[in-house]
């Protein structure tokens, strides 16, 4: 999730939250 709050693809931390 590059810009998402929530990490829906489970691959990377979310930036936005």
């Amino acid at each position: 999730a590059h810009n998402f709050p929530l990490d829906l693809a489970a691959i990377e931390a979310p930036t936005n939250g």
